[in-house]
């Protein structure tokens, strides 16, 4: 495995690491502090250089804290690399404006975080598809094909796993995923097993939910009857999201905008997943505060937390793939005699757009949270109408019991993205040893398990 550089703080161990020429690297401080907030950052986060909408970019990981102060950060590898073990790393990059990529997923066992990308070098693929007549076959890396064998050069989609020192395994870069498409997220319980989720060619094998293992190239088919969008491991299951116009999932009719979990067991293979009953499509609400008046809204989730085994949070995008009207912002959802519904939805503070305007945040795609005591401190990230549209780190604070939100409950904006970058995933930094989780209720009686979440407050940094 393989240790990159902090952010800004080149040095000559750093520079051999960009020209490839270093195998390995001794240990370094920790770049990650736990209880800090780690979120990924696409564009000119690492003073590289600016590029253009659709082009590839590095990948950074910022460290900082729950006030949105900056501490640390980490630029994932533009070369490839053999690690200490005499492993083979590749290099991996992210496409800059895409408005689903970059979630960050922080593993079952607390111990890394995980994020998706691209197999190339950024400056070189945008040197190298300047005009439309390239080997890629098009200036746009999501674009780029996935499958061996065709005419154009193949780009295989990258899992990064992370340690809280910064060491960096890019060792698992996939062929036959996601082709000419967005690969949007990647969890594991502890780094030797990665579930992938995303999106390819409408109707193809090469969408939807994979297993892979550490290291490997190809993939196995989970779900590919749509594509996905956040996959998320919580008490040893795999649940995902889904937002698409096409159909296939056990529980759904006219599309398949839902959250549904992959077995009682992490899955190996095939698996029907089982939609959470009430989240899917759209539902019913009597106004939430985002300005809409009572009636239906089409659903778009995004990533989601579990407060408890009743208590469910889902960053809604607010612009459905089904088309129509949604309700973008944060959701609160309770379990009730075996069915979700929906409580209320966050929005104050996030200065929503409807999903027609011609620009603005529209909802919320990054989402991560803990318990503390009695209540949920909930960390967002934005979701735009435009790639390239102001984005941003939010926060706000909620009643774990509450069915009605609070008077005055808003989202305070605690960092902004810089010039020329967007800031995309976040979650909470990794931790040395495994985060402990807290007694909860199972919902084994209901086909679903366990999914009471760690609730143990860790002590926050000064900002």
């Amino acid at each position: 495995m393989m240790m990159i550089s902090k952010r800004f703080k080149a040095t000559p161990l750093a520079a051999c690491i960009v020209l490839g020429l270093a195998a390995s690297t001794p240990a370094m401080a920790q770049v990650f502090q736990a209880g800090d907030l780690v979120i990924s950052v696409y564009g000119n986060g690492d003073g590289s250089g600016v590029v253009g909408d659709n082009q590839a970019s590095p990948i950074v990981l910022d460290d900082v804290t729950t006030s949105g102060s900056f501490v640390d950060g980490l630029t994932l590898p533009q070369a490839s690399f053999i690690d200490a073990e005499g492993v083979a790393n590749s290099v991996i990059s992210g496409e800059y404006g895409s408005s689903s990529e970059g979630s960050l997923q922080l593993s079952g066992d607390g111990k890394s975080l995980t994020i998706m990308g691209y197999g190339v070098n950024a400056a070189a693929f945008n040197s190298a598809t300047a005009n439309a007549t390239n080997a890629y076959g098009t200036q746009a890396l999501a674009q780029t094909v996935s499958l061996l064998g065709g005419t154009y050069t193949p780009v295989s989609r990258v899992v990064a796993d992370v340690t809280a020192d910064g060491t960096v395994n890019t060792s698992t870069a996939l062929y036959g995923v996601f082709n000419t498409n967005n690969p949007r997220s990647v969890t594991t319980q502890d780094g030797s097993t990665f579930y992938i989720a995303g999106q390819g060619v409408k109707g193809d094998t090469t969408q939807g939910v994979f297993v892979a293992q550490r290291g490997a190239s190809t993939a196995t088919a989970i779900n590919t009857s749509t594509d996905a969008r956040t996959a998320t491991i919580v008490n040893g299951q795999l649940y995902v999201s889904t937002d698409s116009k096409q159909t296939g999932v056990t529980g759904t009719s006219k599309g398949s905008a839902n959250i549904a979990v992959y077995g009682s067991t992490l899955p190996t293979g095939t698996t029907t997943p089982t939609v959470l009953a009430g989240i899917s499509n759209a539902v019913t609400i009597a106004g939430n505060g985002n300005g809409l008046a009572s009636g239906k809204v089409n659903l778009s989730p995004e990533n989601f937390f579990f407060a408890n085994s009743t208590t469910l949070y889902v960053a809604d995008g607010g612009i459905p793939k089904q088309g129509g009207t949604g309700d973008g912002g944060l959701q609160k959802w309770s379990l009730l005699n075996g069915t979700w519904q929906l409580d209320y939805t966050i929005s104050a503070g996030l200065n929503l757009v409807a999903n027609t305007a011609s620009a603005g945040t529209t909802g919320l795609i990054g989402l991560t949270g803990k318990v503390v005591g009695g209540q949920v401190e909930l960390f967002a990230t934005n979701a735009t109408i435009n790639d390239l549209d102001p984005t941003a780190l939010y926060g706000v604070t909620d009643s774990l019991t509450a069915t009605t939100a609070a008077n005055g409950e808003a989202f305070t904006t605690l960092m902004a993205a810089q010039a020329n970058t967007v800031i995309r995933g976040v979650a909470f930094a990794p931790t040395v040893s495994p985060v402990p989780e807290t007694e909860g209720i199972s919902l084994a009686a209901m086909g679903l398990g366990a999914l009471a979440l760690a609730a143990r407050r860790r002590k926050q940094r000064a900002a």
